[in-house]
């Protein structure tokens, strides 16, 4: 094995033995993996001993094929890795579709039903609330009209955000059921006047 007496940093040459040593693995594995890598000027023949390996050459010569051998980083371990498995490649494949999500939605070219619903349903409020003062101004025909025109709307959108979604959205109040807390509200106003 490696001679400590000997010093081979002055001459940098070393015995197949003494590389694999140098490198904490046995010389058939040094023969396998890192020798390959030598150029023609880092082996010589050395007679009985076997050969010479100018240790330096032989590993800037290793270190310079592993890097050139190597794919670009991208900064995340699961997309660095050379080898593939079919999860991994679909994960690979999920990574690349939430990124190209994320930047269709900085350049606003999509929003999420997530963030589109509430503010539906707001847009709704506001219009369930003008049916309520067209009822009290005009009669119930009116806001009867009204509601239905906001229910078709409703479930038009519904429908739409289904059809993306895949599953479905949350139910809505009905112009009905709008009605009846309506006119609930409106006997319970009038008994407060008639109590006043």
């Amino acid at each position: 094995m490696f001679e400590r007496n000997r010093q081979p940093e002055a001459t940098g040459w070393l015995t197949l033995e003494e590389c694999a040593a140098a490198v904490d693995v046995t010389p058939q594995g040094f023969s396998k993996t890192f020798r390959p890598h030598a150029p023609p000027s880092a082996v010589r023949n050395a007679g009985k001993k076997g050969v010479l390996i100018h240790f330096r050459q032989m590993l800037d010569a290793y270190i310079a094929d592993r890097i050139a051998k190597a794919p670009p980083r991208t900064g995340d371990p699961l997309m660095d890795v050379p080898d593939s498995s079919p999860a991994l490649e679909r994960w690979r494949l999920a990574r690349a579709e939430m990124e190209e999500i994320a930047l269709a939605e900085k350049k606003h070219e999509v929003v999420a039903i997530a963030v589109m619903r509430p503010g539906m349903n707001t847009l709704i409020s506001v219009m369930r609330n003008v049916a309520e003062r067209l009822q009290r101004q005009f009669g119930n025909e009116a806001s009867d009209i009204y509601n239905e025109g906001i229910d078709e709307a409703i479930k038009a959108c519904d429908r739409m955000f289904d059809q993306l979604t895949g599953k479905p959205g949350p139910a809505h109040e009905s112009s009905d059921q709008v009605n009846q807390k309506v006119d609930g509200r409106h006997e319970g106003e009038a008994s407060n006047e008639q109590k006043n």
